[in-house]
């Protein structure tokens, strides 16, 4: 019954957090600034694909590798959030005709989210340690260039024998034609308080785009 209680008030604890985030706007002024900050831009030509985050924000030095992907880049916050920019190969090329055409389209999208979720989410879950997860949102997002998947989740971890909810909010996207999907997580420690973090964490997630396409800021839910 206690762990029953204890998911429900997760369950709750995500749909606040998540929603105070709001990505996906439909509106594109509500994707920039309040005010004038200094921004920074990475693009990454060799996998197509580009983000904006503030200046303030630090590029660390990177490994070649993070078992079977590339790890693209690291970048930290001065509030201890960390973005990371990863792509794994997926051993066949999505199709823009048969993600558009096909009957069974939706599946095919619902079977990569719940890929996502175990080879990422629950990943992240096991290696922190993390006591529970719950995913706050789904969405998946088809444009010329590709598809989008945006997932959002909770992990409740045990530090110095403190409970510490830690968010991971990812952008997955797999360009169509293309054998591989590039992973862009953010993880951020929750805190509800810190307004200008989750802002900014709000307009990086809006920010990313695959070069070509229109930017998440124009995406409706």
């Amino acid at each position: 019954m206690m762990n029953k209680i204890i998911t429900i008030l997760l369950g709750s604890l995500v749909a606040i957090y998540c929603a105070s985030l709001l990505v996906f706007t439909k509106d594109v002024s509500a994707a920039q600034p309040r005010q004038k900050a200094k921004v920074a831009e990475y693009t990454d030509n060799e996998y197509g694909y580009a983000f904006q985050f503030p200046s303030d924000w630090k590029i660390l030095k990177t490994p070649t590798k993070d078992v079977a992907d590339v790890v693209r880049v690291v970048i930290r916050s001065p509030k201890a959030s960390t973005l990371t920019v990863t792509v794994g190969k997926l051993g066949s090329s999505l199709s823009k005709w048969k993600l558009i055409n096909d009957p069974d389209s939706k599946s095919l999208t619902n079977k990569i989210i719940d890929n996502t979720i175990d080879s990422v989410y629950e990943k992240f879950s096991r290696d922190s340690g993390a006591t529970r997860m719950v995913i706050g949102e789904k969405s998946a997002f088809t444009s010329e260039m590709g598809l989008t998947i945006f997932i959002s989740a909770v992990h409740i971890v045990k530090k110095a024998q403190v409970e510490v909810p830690v968010a991971t909010f990812g952008m997955h996207c797999i360009p169509f034609e293309k054998d591989y999907m590039i992973v862009f997580i953010i993880i951020n420690p929750v805190s509800l308080k810190a307004e200008e973090e989750n802002e900014n964490i709000k307009r990086v997630l809006n920010s990313f785009h695959l070069i070509g396409e229109k930017q998440i800021g124009n995406r409706g839910t």
